[in-house]
């Protein structure tokens, strides 16, 4: 599943992801009215540029500023949104990687991360549509 994705670039994946996000039968977005304030990894300030939150119509996925905080057990992580089980989405803030955090470190060191998250909503995308 991962893996596929490895090959999309992350300007590929990040315009698959906006165009997505951007498609009101998918996601509602909610626009923001100031600039980004808080430090987080590139992506992620690409992400919640023009908007404040995400959520996917069907409830899979997220997305919001208001969410976005560090993880207290893991110092180079922040919290970005929830998935459908309420599990963290966090991005690491050096590299951007992705990964859904349910709150077991070991766990979590074992998958591979998402290369960003752009990725990792075009992933989502493709789960729902099966």
């Amino acid at each position: 599943m991962i893996q596929a994705l490895q090959t999309l670039s992350l300007d590929d994946a990040r315009k698959q992801a906006f165009r997505l996000l951007r498609d009101s039968e998918q996601y509602e977005c909610v626009p923001c009215q100031v600039q980004c304030t808080f430090q987080a990894h590139a992506t992620v300030l690409d992400l919640f540029r023009d908007d404040e939150e995400f959520r996917s119509i069907r409830g899979e996925l997220y997305l919001s500023r208001q969410l976005v905080a560090p993880v207290q057990r893991l110092p180079d992580w922040d919290m970005v949104g929830t998935d459908i089980e309420h599990i963290e989405v966090i991005v690491n803030r050096t590299t951007g990687e992705v990964q859904q955090f349910d709150g077991d470190v070991e766990a979590m060191r074992r998958e591979q991360p998402y290369p960003s998250i752009f990725h990792l909503i075009v992933q989502v995308q493709k789960f729902i549509d099966g």
